[in-house]
């Protein structure tokens, strides 16, 4: 369900506390553990709008999950603009040097990661989440050294999983890209909002350069908002075929290019 705050017109506002201690929110919206990351930093939007939670997820403390609005998705762009300018300054080797570190950081990291796993899927038990955080860090680790640079022309892409897909599927789609100098906004559903935070925050705190990796929340008209901005590049489409098929047809409407878990080649317009 979604439910609006009071509107505030001091535009978007970077939390200047360390992005796992949140700073407080002066509003009569719903306190929020997840926000948007971008460039490095936690984000606080000035529409308030919310995304409530299943009672289950708030019993945890998760209260509601923020949306960006179109609006606010084009000043989150903007400054993801930032990052993609410093990653394309570094060489290839460094960029593979630097993923390489960051995802090895990561062991040091497990049981953050499996506890966004056990917080969005609940029902799964320790051992699984544990299991699945262990998984998708081996498998960064070792898709560094064999992944190629895209041979796609640099740009900003969207990450957008399907709920079952939440935390999958990450590397094989991403890597190539940030090797290539693109960098990522994820965008998870919403109702699984942590494990991308998860990602985003703990490859940050484990020495990715600001604005490689980002998160933007949001709902359907934030997604239209993202895949139409000019400074985005493509999609990427993790999940079922009706979900891919989805994403597909909005890239096609702005001319973007989309890329899905089984089909890893370019697809739509040329860009």
């Amino acid at each position: 369900r979604v439910t609006s705050g009071r509107a505030h017109d001091d535009g978007l506002r970077r939390d200047t506390d360390p992005v796992h201690h949140s700073a407080p929110i002066v509003s009569d919206a719903p306190l929020l553990r997840v926000r948007h990351f971008v460039d490095g930093r936690a984000v606080t939007t000035p529409s308030r709008r919310t995304f409530e939670l299943a009672h289950q997820a708030v019993d945890l403390g998760r209260h509601g999950v923020p949306i960006a609005s179109p609006d606010e998705v084009a000043q989150l762009v903007e400054r993801c603009g930032d990052g993609l300018a410093r990653w394309l300054a570094i060489g290839v080797v460094r960029r593979r040097q630097i993923l390489r570190d960051a995802s090895a950081a990561l062991r040091d990291r497990t049981m953050d990661v499996a506890e966004a796993y056990a917080d969005d899927d609940n029902g799964m038990s320790t051992v699984d989440t544990v299991a699945a955080a262990i998984a998708v860090i081996d498998t960064m680790i070792a898709a560094v050294d064999e992944a190629l640079p895209s041979p796609l022309r640099p740009g900003i892409y969207v990450y957008r999983p399907s709920s079952q897909q939440a935390g999958r599927g990450f590397v094989p789609l991403v890597w190539p890209l940030l090797l290539g100098g693109s960098t990522v906004i994820q965008h998870p559903q919403l109702d699984k909002p942590r494990i991308g935070q998860a990602y985003a925050m703990a490859l940050s705190e484990a020495g990715l350069p600001d604005g490689v990796v980002n998160l933007i929340y949001g709902d359907h008209e934030t997604t239209v908002a993202l895949l139409g901005d000019p400074a985005i590049a493509g999609v990427l489409g993790v999940g079922p075929r009706d979900h891919a098929s989805a994403l597909t047809e909005v890239a096609d409407a702005f001319g973007k290019r989309w890329l899905t878990e089984l089909l890893f080649e370019p697809l739509g317009a040329p860009g």
